[in-house]
């Protein structure tokens, strides 16, 4: 079965000061047997934390909790762990980018995080403004928009370090 390598960018300010990388990850895993594998395979590398498993870049989820801060910049997968353990981030919103055409990485960058401000209220309990956490949000390349890619997904974390639990309702 062939996959194909999309590539997403990253931007998140508490994690990477405002600067982009480049993600490459591969397609939907179409059966369950390749899905099991890739997990078998995550719970037994040795970079792999305990309670740590890698999760397609395109497949990371709503209440997914990763540890992202020192993901190198060509991947295809990202360490999602229990949210119940320290972690650099939490997926908390997604959307697609309603831009008809590849609308360069600035305008792209712009339409995310209206996004994902516009969001976070509804999961943090409180408006972005008045928060002390901090977001950013995994991005279409324009390799991958060739490809198809619009999703948008946006991250919360804490410029002070890692937490613990989720902050879905955290009012922080």
């Amino acid at each position: 079965m062939s996959k194909s390598i999309n590539s997403r960018r990253f931007l998140f300010g508490f994690l990477l000061a405002g600067s982009m990388v480049a993600l490459t990850g591969c397609g939907a895993i179409a059966d369950a047997v390749d899905e099991a594998a890739k997990e078998a395979e995550a719970e037994s590398s040795p970079s792999a934390s305990p309670g740590e498993q890698s999760t397609d870049v395109h497949e990371i989820k709503v209440g997914d909790c990763m540890n992202d801060q020192s993901v190198e910049e060509q991947v295809t997968e990202l360490p999602i762990v229990p949210c119940e353990k320290p972690h650099d981030s939490e997926v908390f919103a997604n959307g697609e980018s309603a831009s008809p055409e590849w609308p360069g990485e600035e305008a792209l960058s712009t339409e995310a995080d209206e996004l994902c401000e516009s969001k976070f209220a509804d999961f943090v309990g409180i408006s972005y403004d008045e928060s002390s956490l901090t977001i950013g949000s995994y991005n279409p390349s324009k390799e991958s928009w060739a490809d198809g890619d619009r999703r948008i997904d946006c991250m919360i974390g804490d410029a002070n370090g890692q937490v613990t639990g989720s902050l879905k309702g955290s009012a922080r």
